[in-house]
């Protein structure tokens, strides 16, 4: 565990670009929820739960190269984050849940 540490920045922003752009792929592919709701509802979740845990991971990364040229955002990223911390266990178990109900959901909604 403690290996890893040194690339846990790492790991947390590139963790909350894939949850980032699975929020966008989402929106894009709205039309997914006219025909398979509860599969776009899980799609959307997901994303959101990997940006909120990446973000929360890689903030120390992020506020050193990204945020420490713009004072405004890095204000910004400070307001999502203090958001987000004080649910960051709940965080935890709703993705180790919706890790389980995709698993549930891939034998209930097959998609042929």
């Amino acid at each position: 565990m403690e290996l890893m540490i040194p690339y846990q920045g790492w790991f947390g922003f590139i963790t909350c670009l894939w949850g980032t752009w699975t929020i966008i792929n989402a929106i894009i592919n709205l039309n997914w929820f006219g025909y398979v709701p509860v599969w776009w509802l899980t799609y959307l979740a997901t994303g959101v739960l990997i940006a909120s845990l990446g973000l929360l991971l890689g903030y120390a990364l992020l506020t050193k190269f990204i945020f420490s040229h713009n004072a405004q955002a890095a204000q910004r990223g400070e307001q999502i984050r203090a958001a987000i911390v004080p649910y960051q266990t709940v965080l935890g178990y709703a993705a180790i849940a919706l890790g389980l109900w995709t698993i549930v959901a891939t034998f209930l909604y097959r998609i042929v």
